[in-house]
């Protein structure tokens, strides 16, 4: 899909009618060593994380590319790379009774963590998370 058709999409014009805007630790985009796309991405999982009655991200990496103007195989590679580093976990959830894709972020501890050198640490931990929750079949336990 093209970014034109991307800009002309649902999702495109839902984050342009809401007018929101996220602000970026400043620890966060320079420590933790992702890129802005990644880091972007992340956010957006996060709040949705934080807020979302099922605290999931369900929404689509098209949605991704229309929020975030960029090529789907570079959300891909950004949603790749934040699982394998220990940022966020995919899984899926079952909604009418089909099977579909959904992220959760991970707590990366706060500010004083981070600088007490914490951060590697909290993202192994997290990455040994993920390993169990594919062990034991990458299924979040929420139907809706």
């Amino acid at each position: 899909m093209i970014k034109k058709e991307l800009t002309n999409s649902r999702q495109a014009k839902d984050a342009l009618n809401h007018g929101t805007f996220v602000t970026v630790p400043r620890w966060l985009a320079t420590i933790a060593n992702l890129s802005p796309t990644e880091l972007l991405i992340y956010i957006t999982i996060k709040e949705a994380t934080d807020k979302a009655a099922l605290q999931l991200y369900t929404g689509s990496v098209k949605g991704l590319c229309a929020l975030w103007n960029v090529s789907i195989p570079t959300a891909r590679k950004a949603l790749e790379t934040l699982e394998a580093r220990g940022f966020i976990r995919k899984g899926f959830i079952r909604r009418n009774g089909k099977s579909m894709v959904a992220y959760e972020a991970y707590e990366i501890g706060t500010r004083a963590d981070i600088k007490e050198g914490k951060l590697f640490e909290i993202l192994n931990r997290n990455k040994v998370r993920t390993e169990q929750f594919r062990q034991n079949g990458s299924n979040f336990r929420r139907n809706i």
